[in-house]
């Protein structure tokens, strides 16, 4: 998500209103996410960390497609957030 943030809508709106802070996945895309970074803060002044620690072992996304499928993602949220998904049944309908 964060390399394809310039594709957003106004994105220079987004990187003036909010710091934006990115958490690695894979050591790999290391080289990708600083050059991505120093293009947003060239271009838009934006504020950027990139954060060295463990990720979270799901994507929202894959977390969004698990609940659409009926799956049970109770494993992969803390206890409350899986406590309001359900309470509000969010992201059953919810598109990409």
């Amino acid at each position: 998500m964060f390399l394809t943030l310039d594709e957003w809508k106004r994105p220079g709106d987004l990187m003036s209103m909010a710091e934006i802070v990115c958490i690695r996945r894979d050591i790999t895309e290391q080289k990708k996410l600083l050059r991505k970074k120093k293009e947003y803060e060239d271009r838009y002044g934006a504020r950027i960390n990139l954060l060295d620690i463990r990720p979270y072992p799901a994507s929202s996304t894959q977390i969004r497609e698990k609940i659409r499928c009926g799956a049970d993602v109770s494993d992969l949220v803390p206890e409350k957030v899986y406590k309001i998904i359900k309470k509000y049944n969010l992201y059953a309908d919810a598109e990409r």
